[in-house]
């Protein structure tokens, strides 16, 4: 990871800089607004399935496809989201600061999708997807990868406004926390994502959170359920090959050897 490139520094510093301009401009509920308003397009669907993306069971088990292939980055991004879980509800718990639909008038804005009142700091659906990113951007070479995940969470990111239910300091707050908490997890968390214990308790989890969201989850928005129950199904699909080499050859091995 090199500490000098602009892809380590380039998020964290603007973040915190917007954040510092929009707080002390006062400038946070009139550029909610105005966001909120140009942002708007029918079918409203459209923002309600591309927020689902930034649901943290959604990031994680986006993981799965790779399986085998990038132990490193499932691994460490699991971690990341434990650090970013913890940091998140800590906030949320201390600063239950109101969301927009308890400030302003349905008339005023637009909120689509189900309705959140209260623990709008930071965004959970910001720092999910910029967790995700940001380690991707720190174990991944490629520039047209790196891109790509930044551009995935920017576009999840401003879908809460889009949707209703954060500030814009929110989701700068939640893509600066998830960076941090990516950064935290490759540079001071010693567990290798070639451990094979490590992998198999990680993917395990993953596997459930795809199971939970196909056949238990009922709490989310009814208009981007489809989505919730084809995209875990797809990214187990890929996953199949790395699965059988992660659980079942160590099996096939033993009976050989008997």
């Amino acid at each position: 990871m090199n500490y000098k490139s602009a892809w380590f520094w380039g998020i964290p510093a603007f973040t915190l800089t917007a954040m510092l301009v929009i707080g002390l401009s006062g400038s946070n509920q009139p550029l909610f607004l105005y966001l909120n308003e140009i942002l708007y397009f029918r079918p409203e669907d459209i923002w309600i399935n591309i927020t689902l993306y930034g649901d943290a069971a959604m990031v994680m088990i986006m993981l799965l496809p790779l399986t085998g292939k990038r132990p490193d980055i499932i691994v460490r991004t699991f971690i990341a989201a434990i650090i970013t879980t913890i940091i998140l509800h800590s906030f949320k718990t201390y600063f239950p600061i109101p969301r927009p639909p308890s400030v302003f008038s349905p008339d005023m804005m637009h909120q689509l999708g189900n309705q959140f009142w209260h623990g709008s700091f930071p965004s959970g659906h910001a720092a999910a997807p910029f967790t995700l990113a940001a380690m991707v951007i720190f174990l991944v070479d490629s520039n047209k990868v790196r891109a790509f995940v930044l551009a995935y969470a920017a576009l999840i990111a401003v879908s809460r406004i889009a949707t209703g239910v954060h500030w814009p300091i929110d989701i700068l707050g939640g893509a600066f926390f998830g960076w941090f908490a990516a950064f935290i997890s490759v540079r001071f968390i010693k567990i290798s994502g070639e451990n094979l214990i490590a992998q198999r308790i990680v993917t395990f989890f993953l596997l459930y959170a795809a199971t939970h969201l196909v056949f238990l989850h009922d709490a989310g928005d009814k208009e981007a359920r489809f989505l919730e129950v084809l995209t875990p199904l797809i990214c187990f699909t890929l996953s199949l090959k790395g699965l059988k080499d992660l659980y079942l050859q160590p099996v096939y091995s033993l009976f050989r050897r008997a």
